[in-house]
């Protein structure tokens, strides 16, 4: 059994709705540990490697949606305006917001990545170097594809 095949035991309160995965307070994985308990207002749950998958859609789902309205937004163009200060924040605005299109793009992009590899049982393997992905990780960055150390790696080639 892969890692990914182990369900993750996450501490949730009651603000957490598990069917959907949207948690809206604090979870933290505490591995691959078996039960269910807790403490004064806090309850622990099992998030299967299905949970995870349906966290990743979501966010895929989620990434689309921005980026139509950033879409929507951005095809309604430039008005034209008398003064020029307005023209220059509007053609500011839509800057913004191309970069914010193109980082949920590159977001889209990684997420259905890591959703094919989830689905062909290795989304716990890290692609760059074999070794499983720590489930804390994968909790806290459903769509990463690669394990701590390679992605400092990859961080450090990028400056």
């Amino acid at each position: 059994m892969t890692t990914m095949d182990t369900p993750l035991l996450v501490e949730v309160d009651s603000r957490t709705d598990l069917g959907s995965m949207e948690i809206s307070g604090r979870a933290r994985c505490l591995g691959g540990v078996a039960g269910v308990g807790g403490h004064a207002g806090h309850q622990l749950a099992i998030v299967s490697p299905a949970a995870r998958k349906r966290c990743i859609e979501m966010r895929i789902a989620r990434w689309e949606s921005r980026i139509q309205s950033i879409d929507g937004r951005c095809s309604a163009g430039v008005t034209r305006t008398s003064e020029a200060a307005d023209r220059a924040g509007e053609l500011a605005e839509r800057a913004i917001e191309l970069a914010a299109r193109q980082a949920f793009e590159s977001q889209l992009r990684q997420a259905r990545h890591a959703l094919r590899r989830a689905h062909q049982g290795q989304g716990d393997v890290c692609e760059a170097c074999g070794t499983p992905i720590d489930p804390s990780r994968l909790e806290a960055v459903p769509e990463t594809t690669v394990c701590i150390e390679c992605q400092r790696r990859r961080e450090r080639h990028r400056w």
